[in-house]
């Protein structure tokens, strides 16, 4: 019997301050851990919308520079009297002008799909040549020097009397033509209808019949004479690969985030990060987070990205000449959290390797302080009755 006891007590003295010792370390772990993930998702929620707005101002920046450079080419005298001399030219040419003209620098140009830009004089001594070779090179060079895709020139009645690419949109007519149902030719509409001086148009991005369907954008102002009165359109196309270039580039994305723009219809308007097919007008960004920016709203949270994963979500509203768009941050919270992670998991090391320290510790310290007491123990049950 007072064995058991000395046992007992012996024991469950060193077991429980052991087990104080565990619950309290526990308990501060994961207070801190808790703590600690709390301030990394608010932090990363901060950091996503900084990311986004970021991204968003980037975007406005370059569409900023091309409304400039719209107008400012635009304002120039010598387009102006460039646009008159191709306008009179092609109506000169035959009496199919669309058919002449691309049989001229399409069909006959002996440069390849792509390359028929290269080409200044078609070499067939009509007016509309001879134009071409005195103003083409130094359109090209302002479509090359800002990299946009096509640079166009059209009349008020709607002829495109002239581009630099030269696709089936050359020399075609906006109201009637094969572009006829296109962004360009609203963007054409919209200035001829305004005849305003600096007013600059942007049509969102979709499939464009003279590229084969490829995604196209478009941004367009009006060109005026010395008396006022409109002389035609310039317009340009804008370069898909310089858009995405915006929001693809690694800084505050990590190696797995990915920063994409969308439109009202849920469909990027840039290529993926990590993409090799195209997604312009392909890929479907089924998110809430979509709904919410293009409802003009703003966000950032935790919750399933498109791959079925956890990521932070960021979103936010760009509206731009009238032209909507979500923009989304995707960040997997794998990577996200990768370094908090792997900081509790070497924490838990060093405190298993504490608690077995503090294991040792209370046991050696329990039964020095159970030794005394059991021995008192047993001496006053051994103590003689007086009665």
């Amino acid at each position: 019997m007072a064995m058991a006891r000395r046992f007992s007590l012996g024991f469950k003295l060193p077991l429980a301050i052991v087990a104080m010792a565990v619950a309290s370390a526990l308990f501060v772990l994961v207070k801190t851990s808790n703590d600690a993930q709390t301030t990394l998702i608010r932090d990363a929620k901060t950091e996503g919308e900084v990311i986004v707005h970021g991204r968003a101002n980037e975007l406005n920046q370059w569409l900023s520079t091309l409304q400039m450079l719209l107008r400012s080419t635009a304002d120039n005298p010598e387009l102006a009297v460039k646009l008159q001399e191709y306008r009179q030219a092609l109506a000169t040419l035959s009496d199919n002008p669309e058919q002449t003209a691309q049989q001229l620098y399409i069909d006959r140009n002996p440069n390849s799909v792509g390359e028929k830009h290269k080409l200044n004089d078609a070499g067939d001594g009509s007016v509309y040549s001879q134009v071409h070779a005195r103003h083409h090179a130094s359109l090209r060079a302002l479509q090359q020097d800002f990299g946009l895709y096509d640079l166009f020139l059209i009349s008020p009645d709607g002829d495109v009397v002239y581009t630099v690419f030269k696709e089936r949109d050359f020399a075609s007519n906006l109201n009637t033509g094969i572009a006829a149902k296109s962004g360009l030719a609203r963007v054409y509409q919209q200035i001829t209808a305004a005849k305003q001086p600096g007013k600059v148009a942007l049509a969102d991005f979709e499939k464009y019949a003279p590229s084969n369907g490829a995604p196209a954008s478009f941004m367009a102002t009006g060109v005026f004479g010395a008396d006022g009165a409109l002389v035609g359109v310039l317009a340009i196309q804008l370069p898909i690969d310089r858009l995405s270039a915006i929001f693809n580039y690694e800084l505050g994305l990590g190696k797995t985030g990915q920063m994409r723009l969308v439109g009202v219809d849920g469909l990027m308007r840039t290529q993926a990060r990590f993409a090799k097919d195209n997604t312009v007008l392909t890929a479907k960004v089924a998110l809430p987070e979509v709904t919410q920016a293009v409802e003009g709203k703003s966000g950032s949270g935790i919750g399933i990205g498109m791959d079925g994963e956890e990521a932070l979500l960021s979103y936010m509203p760009v509206t731009i000449l009238g032209v909507r768009w979500a923009l989304i941050l995707e960040d997997p919270t794998e990577e996200l959290f990768a370094a908090f992670h792997a900081q509790r998991r070497q924490t838990l090391v060093i405190l298993a390797l504490g608690l077995v320290g503090i294991a040792a510790f209370g046991l050696w310290l329990g039964r020095g302080i159970a030794r005394p007491l059991v021995g008192a123990t047993g001496a006053l049950q051994n103590w003689p009755s007086t009665t």
